[in-house]
């Protein structure tokens, strides 16, 4: 079973990373990134699972869904990481939630269609070098791996 406090610590730098950009330095990030975390959960979600998998030997799923908001949002499409049933949601703040989520109950995520869950890298090495991995290897630098 995934140990829900080294996930934490991970997502947790992941935001702390994010955090520590001036604006200069966001704009230099690829266009799925600057303006973290809104409209950038699907790449989030990659690259932090890619430093789950290769640095914490933790294998998990992307899972993409929607929900209808109540006015003005309305319908809205999501996704984050899960691994065990464990919910690991780096953007959600994005939707008036906390930052960082990491839990095995979430009544808010429950409320979503799941459309797919799908295995890391599923979309491919050009998109995975396009948008994500400039931010992975920052990342990984920003962590000390």
């Amino acid at each position: 079973m995934a140990d829900s406090v080294v996930i934490r610590d991970a997502a947790t730098s992941f935001r702390a990373m994010f955090a520590a950009l001036n604006e200069r330095e966001k704009r230099t990030l690829p266009d799925p990134f600057r303006d973290f975390p809104r409209g950038s959960c699907h790449p989030a979600s990659e690259v932090l699972g890619r430093y789950l998998r290769d640095a914490l030997k933790i294998e998990p799923q992307v899972v993409r869904a929607d929900r209808i908001f109540p006015q003005p949002r309305g319908w809205s499409t999501h996704a984050w990481l899960e691994v065990d049933e464990l919910v690991i949601d780096i953007t959600a703040d994005q939707f008036g939630q906390e930052p960082v989520v990491v839990t095995r109950c979430s009544p808010w995520h429950r409320g979503f269609r799941i459309i797919e869950r799908e295995a890391l890298d599923s979309w491919g090495e050009e998109w995975w070098n396009d948008y994500c991995a400039p931010v992975f290897e920052r990342f990984k630098k920003f962590v000390g791996g």
